[in-house]
């Protein structure tokens, strides 16, 4: 019989930034990692409804060509993921979506309770994925400027956020600040929590790393 292939649920970092996340913080898939991202839908107008009931299709059963009852969620799309959206923009120091102490701002009309979307997800066995950079790539620098600390403590409290709450991965966009992968990917191996680092960077050079990392 023979053996089943695993992928490794880390990508590729692109020519500009090797892989550099430690295998002790990597998920393995029977099947490279499949699903859903909310951007192409519902562009910045998702909601926690909207993203609970896209949960509730992913497991919804349908009939196959085969005549069979399968769900999406069956076939291997099992992630789930949150794209820009989610914060509360301009709310912040300095317009941005971080306070003072560098945590994120959550939009709560749009968003009430994240930890309970994601245990919404969890429950019906599905992954959920977070996203970096956000406020349709309004913030280019937190909070206001390029300074190294202010950039880190947003790296930290986005990655404490991502555990928090619950999240199984994250996108990390191009148009945003925070870009060093490897800080990303060393701050979340840190955590002990496996999360799926989804690196978005369009094919263009990466910004340099911070200098704290």
């Amino acid at each position: 019989m023979r053996a089943r292939r695993q992928y490794s649920a880390w990508l590729p970092l692109g020519a500009t930034v090797p892989l550099v996340c430690g295998l002790h913080n990597s998920i393995y898939y029977e099947r490279p990692p499949m699903g859903w991202r909310s951007w192409n839908v519902f562009n910045a107008d998702v909601t926690q409804e909207l993203m609970q009931s896209v949960m509730d299709a992913a497991v919804r059963q349908r009939i196959g060509l085969d005549g069979q009852s399968i769900s999406l969620a069956e076939l291997g799309y099992v992630n789930i993921g949150l794209d820009d959206g989610w914060q509360a923009c301009n709310a912040g120091v300095r317009g941005s979506f971080h306070d003072a102490t560098g945590k994120p701002l959550i939009n709560t009309e749009r968003f009430p309770d994240l930890r309970r979307m994601t245990a919404y997800g969890h429950d019906k066995g599905l992954r959920v994925g977070f996203y970096a950079n956000n406020c349709i790539c309004g913030e280019v620098g937190p909070t206001g400027s390029d300074d190294p600390d202010a950039i880190l403590e947003h790296y930290v409290e986005d990655v404490r956020m991502i555990v928090d709450y619950g999240f199984d991965g994250v996108k990390v966009d191009a148009c945003g600040q925070y870009l060093d992968m490897r800080l990303w990917a060393r701050l979340l191996n840190e955590t002990g929590r496996q999360v799926l680092l989804e690196n978005c960077h369009w094919g263009m050079q990466l910004r340099l790393p911070v200098k704290a990392s």
